[in-house]
């Protein structure tokens, strides 16, 4: 607790609590403001409990400058987030907008600086462009995604190009370049390893990277900035590395982990000219405050959430486990250290949020992430010399061999992975109270070393399921069922829906899926499940067209993951 309050005593105010680092007051002031007014627009009333809730905390344990400074970023956060997200525009008239993203269904821009749904977007358009056209504004806010309206488009009068556009269009460039020499699916990996293109990456490859815990691998994060800007601090000095690494953000999108990245390296390097040291958690809580002021939305953006409490848990965890796995060699010791302190913190949000945990972690970043190094490097000296094609096509071949290296490390670790679990509100919360019966430990109540034990074996019962549980689940025109028995969750459906898949996935927390396939135009109308007692079987009664039949499927315990209903008779297969 040090790291962040200490307990001191002032003549004048008597025993209060004083912030180690000055900007943590502000952070937190920023973050409750933000929460504050997303609950204004759901909840008036809850809105002014946490407001009330922040001020008598602030006023009961801090010192009368902390209360002042905590109001002071309170209000500023506040109305900084009720003026971004109520635009005041006229309703019908010309708008120009810079569109982020374009899918089949709608698109993303920006308008006066603020994310708004674009409805009746163009396949042509392109993201980055900037379009001027004649439509319809309303205001329809999703604070969690910081959409403030949807822009119902008549017309796209004009297209413009500007230097933004040709700075992020070098990635779609480079991957048409790569896909000449490597192939589309190499192409791919390179171009979203080095520049974060992930547009043209499979399905299969989203689910490797997201399998062995590395998906941040191929989409640029923290880890690409800093090892662009350690090479090129190397070779350069300071006034053109920090320029040249700020480029490449803009290069790869700006997304949030770059800009925290850039913004601690910046942090790093000007702390130590100026003040001679440097404060990992004061650059880290300055990168996050500066981008929830500039967006406040950031505080409900997942990439932004887990990068800033991975770096948390690299700056507090890494040397207590460092010094706990002594025994290990050293480079596996390292290794192993930074991979467990960057899940210490991001783990329970993940609970709460995404709910997929990969469990393979420690085998994707101590051993495959090392074979990605040389891809990042290799791929960015490509990008160099892009337009010089004999240099690049050499470049291009070192690329090839490397992706062959990491196709294999990819098919050897998928004998030895374990499939992804989905994680509960439980889980949070016995975790976070886990976590703080050991800090309780730590400080000499030995007591709570035997609550966390007791907590652990509490959420193992809890998860555990005695009995066989059936459950059904309707959505509309989607149906599932879903089976429970020990550990396991596994889920029957006919629905093709994989939006609606994924959501009972995680719901529910399912360990794996059976979809009943419907051939030859015959549906399924009804689905009933039987279940024996004496062969321990599940059965699966279908009634097809008004013609009943009993189709035996032993799914418990089976490891297929498709039952595929042909003409009444089941045949189990993959695809």
């Amino acid at each position: 607790m040090k790291v962040f309050l200490k307990y001191i005593y002032n003549k004048k105010q008597g025993y209060s609590y004083v912030f180690v680092r000055p900007i943590l007051p502000m952070l937190l002031a920023c973050v409750i403001g933000v929460l504050t007014y997303s609950f204004s627009n759901i909840n008036l009333q809850g809105a002014v409990l946490i407001a009330a809730s922040f001020l008598a905390v602030s006023i009961l344990f801090f010192s009368k400058q902390y209360i002042i400074i905590s109001l002071l970023f309170f209000l500023i956060s506040f109305f900084n987030s009720y003026f971004y997200y109520n635009l005041n525009v006229k309703s019908y008239k010309f708008f120009e907008v810079r569109v982020s993203s374009v899918s089949k269904t709608y698109g993303v821009g920006e308008l006066s600086s603020r994310k708004v749904k674009l409805d009746g977007l163009k396949d042509s358009v392109k993201p980055s462009e900037v379009i001027k056209v004649r439509g319809v504004f309303k205001k329809e806010k999703d604070i969690d995604r910081g959409i403030v309206g949807t822009l119902y488009i008549d017309e796209v009068l004009n297209i413009k190009e500007d230097y933004i556009f040709k700075l992020n269009n070098i990635r779609r460039l480079y991957f048409e370049k790569l896909k000449l020499i490597l192939g589309e699916e190499d192409s791919a990996l390179v171009s979203s390893t080095t520049l974060g293109y992930t547009e043209a990456l499979t399905k299969e490859q989203n689910f490797d990277m997201g399998r062995l815990g590395i998906i941040h691998v191929v989409s640029v994060s923290g880890f690409h900035i800093a090892l662009i800007f350690l090479i090129l601090d190397r070779f350069l000095k300071l006034r053109y590395s920090i320029p040249i690494s700020f480029v490449y953000v803009l290069i790869t999108g700006a997304t949030a982990p770059t800009i925290r990245a850039f913004f601690m390296i910046l942090v790093l390097k000007f702390s130590k000219k100026v003040f001679k040291n440097y404060d990992g958690i004061t650059a880290l809580s300055f990168s996050a405050l500066l981008l929830i002021l500039y967006k406040p939305y950031n505080a409900f953006d997942i990439g932004f959430m887990l990068s800033h409490l991975s770096t948390l848990g690299i700056i507090l965890m890494y040397k207590p486990f460092l010094r706990f796995l002594h025994k290990l060699p050293r480079r596996f010791n390292e290794g192993i250290s930074v991979c467990l302190a960057a899940q210490t913190f991001s783990i329970p949000y993940l609970a709460l949020t995404i709910k997929d945990f990969s469990i393979n972690f420690l085998i994707g970043n101590v051993l495959v992430l090392p074979i990605f190094t040389p891809l990042v490097v290799l791929g960015n000296i490509a990008l160099l010399f892009m337009w010089n094609d004999l240099i690049f096509s050499l470049i291009c071949k070192v690329l090839y061999i490397n992706m062959l290296v990491i196709k294999g490390a990819l098919k050897i670790t998928e004998g030895i992975s374990i499939p992804n679990i989905y994680l509960t509100n439980i889980f949070f919360y016995g975790y976070v109270f886990i976590i703080i019966c050991f800090y309780m430990y730590k400080k000499g109540f030995e007591k709570f070393y035997k609550i966390a034990f007791g907590m652990m074996f509490t959420i193992l019962i809890i998860s555990y399921g005695f009995f066989p549980k059936i459950t059904v689940y309707n959505e509309k025109r989607n149906r599932a069922i879903i089976l429970e028995r020990g550990f396991g969750k596994e889920m029957i459906t006919v629905s093709k829906n994989e939006y609606f898949i994924n959501k009972v996935k995680k719901q529910y927390a399912i360990y794996d899926v059976y979809k009943i396939k419907e051939d030859y135009g015959v549906k399924i109308k009804d689905i009933n499940i039987l279940i024996d007692k004496n062969t321990k079987k599940c059965y699966i009664k279908t009634s097809k067209n008004n013609d009943t039949k009993l189709i035996d499927c032993d799914i418990i315990g089976s490891d297929e993951k498709v039952i595929r209903i042909i003409n009444g008779r089941i045949i189990t297969s993959e695809f």
